[in-house]
Parts: structure tokens; sequence; C-alpha cells
């Protein structure tokens, strides 16, 4: 990222753990000047938790290495160039790890102004170890950008241009916003323990593990690490980032929000497992089974996990978004789902035939049927409702992923038509053009 890009992301997560720091106890209490005592916030707490230890380490390693990196910017900016040994490495993550704490320890001197709210010298010290490992792991990702802070040849390398990327990216942030709705981020404990609480109703015995809904998120997880397996080219570590990939969207759940279940957990290890397992079969083969498990979950989630279900009535609703509308997040979760199915869907799709035109239009069509059927069938159901936005919403969201997948087709074409030479020197300033 450039200089600019690095210090808002680092600004905007430091107002983020200002937050998470002061309100995230439940509720915006603003603290009391008077109250502020030095010696409390410098204490030695009488209790350790490992859990509240564990996310203060985690909390801060994003800023530490966010920090880092700004500092890094701002040197070269001001030089032009900077060494890149050893030595230059520390001194910027003591540079980093001394601004972290400082943060860490203006938060915790405010926090004794805040009633409910427990300050210690321990939460600055993991506040500090965490922006530290942070800011140490900063030079291993050095090489992903050039000077600029754009993208480097070594990282547009791992990506395989070929397949359709922003189409590609588009469907993978679809999915993501889908899994981490409604990204309520927060370093609070109480919120990731309750996030955890169903993992836990398990381990203890108090939950069963339910067969039907580890098929249901099987099928939701396996689409998109089949997406993003084939999105990377062959000479990258394919094992490694999807399964990377998968552990941080898993572990980012309870920080959002939202509730990590066993059935999850076991369907994103059954889907890992099955997208390694595709990778070896011709990819006109892969593409259709990707597809076919795209088809199989967008009927399952229309039928057996309605966005409309427990609302009143089961006539067919043919007003667009008006049962949508009353739901309290206004229908964002259940169209999110629409789209996180429909988009690796298009992207399979368009894999195994280019996107033209009457393609589109065909395959458009199609859709609306299959889309129409599937909320008729509902009418009559028990809190099942036939709803004309599902079918409206999947037709704009497969128009949407077809312009983007017709784009990447043109730029696939355009780059054929360039002479081997052309393309040769073309190729070294495109990444940079492009990112």
């Amino acid at each position: 990222m450039s200089l600019a890009a690095t210090a808002t992301a680092t600004c905007l997560y430091a107002l983020f753990i200002l937050h998470a720091a002061l309100f995230g106890g439940g509720g915006p209490v603003m603290p009391d000047a008077a109250a502020i005592d030095w010696a409390a916030a410098l204490a030695w707490p009488r209790h350790v938790s490992r859990a509240d230890l564990l996310v203060n380490v985690v909390g801060y390693a994003p800023f530490g290495f966010m920090l880092a990196q700004w500092i890094v910017r701002a040197a070269r900016r001001r030089a032009g160039a900077v060494p890149s040994g050893l030595g230059y490495a520390t001194r910027v993550a003591i540079l980093a790890t001394a601004g972290a704490t400082l943060l860490s320890a203006g938060t915790e001197l405010l926090q004794t102004g805040i009633p409910g709210r427990v300050s210690s010298l321990l939460d600055v010290l993991a506040n500090g170890a965490g922006a530290a490992a942070g800011a140490l792991v900063r030079p291993v990702f050095h090489h992903a950008f050039d000077a600029d802070g754009r993208l480097s040849q070594a990282t547009y390398a791992a990506v395989d241009r070929a397949a359709s990327p922003r189409l590609a990216l588009a469907a993978l942030a679809t999915w993501l916003l889908d899994r981490l709705w409604p990204l309520a981020f927060t370093l609070d404990l109480g919120v990731v323990r309750a996030g955890l609480r169903a993992l836990k109703a398990w381990w203890t015995g108090h939950a069963e593990f339910q067969a039907a809904v580890a098929a249901q998120y099987a099928g939701l997880w396996l689409p998109a690490l089949l997406l993003c397996a084939m999105l990377l080219a062959r000479r990258a570590p394919r094992a490694l980032l999807l399964a990377l990939f998968a552990g941080a969207v898993l572990a980012a759940k309870p920080l959002a929000g939202r509730s990590v279940r066993i059935e999850e957990l076991c369907a994103a290890a059954l889907a890992y497992g099955a997208a390694m397992a595709l990778l070896r079969i011709p990819p006109r083969a892969r593409a259709a089974a990707g597809a076919g498990v795209a088809l199989a979950t967008l009927a399952a989630t229309q039928l057996a996990s309605h966005p409309l279900a427990g609302t009143v009535g089961g006539a067919f609703q043919w007003m667009p978004f008006a049962l949508m509308l009353r739901r309290e997040d206004l229908g964002i979760a259940p169209l999110l789902t629409l789209g996180a199915v429909i988009g690796p869907l298009a992207w399979f799709a368009w894999r195994l035939s280019p996107p033209t035109r009457g393609r589109v239009v065909a395959s458009a069509a199609a859709l609306a049927l299959v889309l129409a059927a599937l909320e008729v069938s509902q009418v009559g159901r028990p809190g099942r409702h036939g709803d004309i936005t599902v079918v409206i919403a999947g037709v704009a969201l497969w128009w949407a992923w077809a312009a983007c997948a017709r784009a990447d087709h043109r730029a696939a074409l355009s780059v054929r038509r360039v002479s081997p030479g052309s393309a040769a020197s073309s190729s070294r300033t495109a990444p940079g053009a492009s990112s």
C-alpha cells in the first residue's frame, strides 16, 4: 500500500482499539477525568485470565504490523531509499512496539475512569508483546510490495491471471461478508466467549452434532475454497495459503460477533480436503464439480434456511423488498448469503464457457426460472414464504458477476493479441499499473 493508505489503515485500527478498550464493555461511557488513577493503571492484576491475555496479544499484532509498515513508508518517502537488513528491521520493530505500548498505556489509564473497567500493567505488556510480534513479522511480507507500495511481480506471480481475477475477488469478497456479517468487530472478551459458546456446548456434551447443518456449511465452504485454490497459480503454495485463508476466516468470526459451531469447523475441514482433491482432476471437470456444488447449495439455502422464515404469512410476495424491509437488518444478511452462492456459481460457469452476450442472457433466464421454482415451492409450507425479491436480487447479482467476467475475458483477449516481445515488456509494468 502507499504511504497515505498505510497511514489511513493504521489510524483506523487505532480508533478501533480505542473503541474496543473504552466502549467494548457495553455502552458509550466516557471516562471521568477526576477518577483517572495512575496507580490503578500500573497495578498488577490479582487474577490472570489466559483468554484475556490472548486477546490482548492478538488484538495488537495487526496494529504493530501496520505501524511498522507506516514507519518504513514514511522513511522511504523522506530519504528515497532505506536499508533492508536485520538491524534496520529490528529498529523499526522497536519504534512500532514503543508507539503501540504508549497507546495501550493511554487506554489503560483512561479505563481507570470508567466504572466497571479494569486496568492492569499486564494488559500493557501483553499489548506491547502483540505489537512486537506484528512488527517483527512485517519483513516476511516485505517482498509482496514494490518500492511504490504496489503489489510486486512475485505477488502477481502467485495469481493465475487467466482465471477471471475480478470476478473471483468479487465473489470471494461477497462470501467473506456473508461469513462475517454484521462485521461487529470487537476485542471485548465477553463477545468472543459468546461466539465460542456453541463450540463449548458441544465439547461439554450439552449440544449434539447435526449432520444436516454440517452438510449445508460444507456446501457454502467448498465452492469458495475451490475457487480460491483455482485462482492461485501452480507455483504458489496452494495447500498452505488455502489453510491459512480458512483458518483466518474461522478465527475472525468470534471477533466479528458471529458464532462458531462444530458443524462449521468440520465442514470447513471437509471442504478443504475436497478442494485439494479436486485440484488433481482436469480443469473443466473441476469447474463442473464446483458449479454442481454451488447449485445444490443454492437450493439448500433457499429451502432449508429461507431468509424470511418465521415471518407471518405464507402466500407468494409479489411486492419486491416488502418482506425484506421488515427485518432488523433490512434483508442484507439473506442477500449476502444469496450472493455468496451465486458468485462462485458464476465463476465456475464462465470457466466452462466464455461469457458471451447470448450466454449471459440465456444463463440469467435459466437462473431466474430456477429461483422462481424454488420460491414457488415454498408457498403454503410452514414457516416459508415465496418472495419475488430473491428472484430479482439473484438475477441482478448474476448480471453483475457476468459484467466482471466479460471484463476479464476482454482483458485476456487483448493480452493474447499483443506480440510476444511487447507482452514480455508490458508484463513488467502491468501489475503496478493495474494495482
